[in-house]
């Protein structure tokens, strides 16, 4: 009888012990239904059953908040983008102010530019109409020019006759001169006469002389008024036709800068129209981020309660920490990890040699149950399975590696395959030792709970 009591008092000890321990959130160490009585059975089996329940629970909450933190990483991921781009457009619209006001700088000066053109080609008018004026006064002065050498070449045939009168009277006087000496006393009144008559041939000739001198002059003055006329007209045709000329130019001016005027006005009405448009659109997409930034404010807290629920409950034999239970396998995956991120075909980031390397290694670690690598940017070169995300930069394994560590998470349930796991993480490093990327994979553990983490046999080759 006294052993009887002693076998129930264990039980119930070992019965309270396993409550505890269910109540504590410990779900790995309840006792099978053989440790007990009979009538202690059907409470221990609902005990199992609680216990499972609660590790569905736990690993279902810790999946789904892996899934609730990516979809809030990506709908943050997009948030950024989101507000950047009203950012951008806020700055857009800035340049587009400026814009406006260096268009309507630029509309005014096309009309100053048109006010000038047209100016200009009033003043190109008058000049031609002036340049008219001249070039018929040009032709008239010609004219008179012309009749004036004639009137100084018939001139100068009446001076060429009168010489030849006053070389025969010159003559006469002399005859006269002789005849008046051959009759002495008689002939004296001749000759006075005669000698008038020579004086007034020799005062005609001289006046002769001197008057075709003068008409020589002016027949040569003339000539050189004639040829400075024509070279006139030769200038006053040029200068016309360069008028003309920059006349064409100006006008084809005019119409550039009145084209120029319409597209400049017409570009600023659309851009005005447009940007109304975008601004709406904006308004519009500020009000949303405000309800998706609700929202995700709320996805994060939700993951973060879904992850505190499931980490309340010990799914693992190797407790919360995860790495204190896993011996020297992890070290080994971890060394493993490294040896293929110092690879020199792997440090260039090439996604053909990542997606040759990692293949291999997923198929012949079978403890691993996903491999990938990331750039320095988050984004990822390879990953299989292929990865649930757009850019790991939020993500914890990301984080660590990209500061040099090697890094080893706590024990979690993968939202893949909703069974515990851990990450691994190391650095990509260059030649020079800089952080080039992450190599991580993540660990099943229900391959390794049942290892023997002292069994040194156990050494994946890759």
């Amino acid at each position: 009888m006294l052993l009887a009591r002693k076998q129930y008092r264990r039980c119930l000890e070992r019965l309270s012990w396993a409550t505890a321990r269910v109540a504590a959130g410990n779900v790995t160490g309840v006792p099978g239904e053989s440790f007990y009585p009979g009538e202690y059975r059907d409470l221990i089996r609902e005990l199992n059953n609680v216990s499972m329940l609660m590790r569905s629970i736990a690993e279902n909450s810790q999946a789904t908040a892996g899934q609730v933190a990516a979809a809030a990483e990506q709908v943050d991921m997009i948030v950024g983008h989101a507000r950047q781009a009203v950012m951008d457009f806020d700055r857009i619209k800035e340049l587009a102010g400026s814009l406006a006001a260096v268009t309507g700088k630029l509309k005014r000066k096309t009309v100053e530019n048109e006010q000038a053109v047209a100016e200009c080609r009033r003043g190109m008018n008058a000049a031609r109409q002036a340049m008219d004026r001249i070039n018929a006064d040009s032709e008239q002065i010609a004219g008179l020019i012309s009749r004036l050498d004639a009137a100084v070449g018939r001139v100068d045939t009446i001076l060429t006759v009168i010489g030849e009168i006053s070389d025969r009277t010159r003559l006469l006087a002399l005859n006269a001169a002789i005849e008046a000496a051959r009759a002495g006393e008689h002939g004296k009144g001749f000759a006075v006469v005669a000698r008038e008559v020579k004086k007034l041939s020799d005062s005609t000739s001289a006046a002769v002389n001197e008057t075709g001198d003068i008409l020589r002059a002016v027949r040569a003055e003339a000539r050189k008024v004639a040829g400075t006329v024509l070279l006139s007209k030769q200038n006053i045709k040029s200068g016309m036709d360069q008028l003309v000329s920059a006349d064409e130019g100006l006008v084809k001016i005019s119409r550039a800068v009145a084209s120029v005027s319409s597209a400049v006005e017409e570009s600023g009405r659309e851009i005005e129209d447009y940007l109304l448009q975008v601004d709406a659109n904006v308004g519009a997409q500020k009000k949303n981020l405000e309800e998706i930034t609700a929202v995700l404010d709320l996805l994060k807290r939700a993951a973060k309660t879904l992850d505190e629920v499931g980490k309340k409950v010990k799914i693992s034999v190797f407790g919360a920490g995860g790495r204190a239970g896993l011996g020297s396998l992890a070290d080994r995956l971890m060394e493993l990890l490294k040896s293929v991120a110092q690879r020199p075909g792997f440090v260039s980031l090439i996604e053909e040699e990542h997606r040759h390397v990692l293949t291999g290694l997923l198929q012949q670690v079978k403890e691993l149950e996903a491999v990938y690598s990331n750039r320095a940017d988050g984004t990822f070169i390879f990953s299989e399975p292929p990865a649930g995300l757009v850019n790991a930069r939020a993500r914890e394994w990301w984080q660590r590696a990209m500061a040099g560590d090697n890094y080893i998470s706590d024990v979690y349930v993968s939202a893949i395959t909703r069974k515990p796991c851990l990450t691994l993480s190391v650095p990509i490093r260059g030649e020079d030792g800089s952080v080039r990327g992450v190599l991580g994979a993540d660990v099943r553990l229900d391959t390794i709970e049942n290892k023997n983490s002292s069994d040194e046999s156990y050494n994946p080759r890759f």
